[in-house]
């Protein structure tokens, strides 16, 4: 299992002086209840951690995500994945009874345009489509984004769509980093890293240098894994299985070219 937000809390911790045992003798988090202090800087400590592992490699594997929407029929508007926040990477793609089909994508006002009088009553596949943020409601969530589409599907298909995930600032104690197992030690290595940078200025080049070889190991497990599983994007995103997609090149409202 990935590394959780409480075992990284516990990890910096200690490397800070500050360890907190359960009552069954193991390694635990300091309480934010009891122990505000450690725990705040518990917190600011990880989250270094976790954004130098983020920024060691621009394009880890793991921050690549194909994304599948399950359209309705009627319905227009979908609710896009937490990690998503804006960055596509790919073309929105779906399956027809012949080849695949490629939604274009336009922004929002592109889509309220279109939707504009007898445009709101347009079904079919897919032509058009926009994301952007969704009104936020709780001011202590993130805002979502949603996906819109032009016209309203009148079928049930699925559409896929490459993203890059963003890594979503964790908050429960059993809540796991988004990178998978095979990054825990490289995760760990950069919170103790951080910690040291924070308190034990003398434990620094021992925990660099441990740091560095997970970070190194990292990146080779990432690109071995890229080359195996997922090749370059544009054979992740379109015409697998033999089939070309259709591109559309330019979008119009009433006769008014707006790309």
């Amino acid at each position: 299992m990935s590394i959780t937000y409480g075992e990284m809390l516990a990890v910096a911790a200690r490397v800070m002086g500050d360890q907190f045992n359960d009552e069954h003798g193991r390694l635990t988090y300091p309480d934010p209840v009891n122990f505000p202090e450690q725990h705040d800087k518990a917190v600011r400590v990880v989250r270094r951690g976790l954004a130098r592992a983020v920024s060691a490699k621009p394009d880890w594997n793991w921050l690549r995500q194909v994304v599948a929407l399950d359209l309705e029929a009627d319905e227009y508007e979908y609710d896009m994945p937490w990690f998503f926040l804006g960055h596509i990477l790919g073309p929105v793609t779906f399956q027809t009874p012949g080849p695949m089909r490629e939604a274009l994508v336009v922004t929002p006002d592109v889509i309220e345009r279109l939707r504009a009088g007898d445009g709101a009553n347009q079904t079919g596949d897919p032509v058009y489509v926009t994301f952007y943020r969704d009104q936020k409601n709780d001011p202590s969530q993130p805002a979502m984004w949603k996906a819109a589409f032009y016209p309203t599907p009148s079928r049930d298909v699925t559409v896929l769509v490459a993203v890059r995930a963003e890594p979503e600032a964790m908050r429960d104690a059993s809540d796991q980093f988004i990178a998978g197992s095979e990054f825990n030690r490289m995760i760990e290595a950069a919170v103790m890293l951080e910690a040291a940078n924070e308190a034990s200025p003398e434990r620094r080049p021992v925990l660099m240098e441990e740091y560095e070889r997970a970070r190194a190991d990292a990146i080779r497990n990432d690109d071995r894994s890229k080359a195996r599983n997922g090749g370059k994007l544009s054979r992740t995103m379109g015409g697998w299985n033999g089939y070309p997609w259709d591109r559309v090149t330019d979008v119009s409202v009433n006769g008014v070219l707006v790309n």
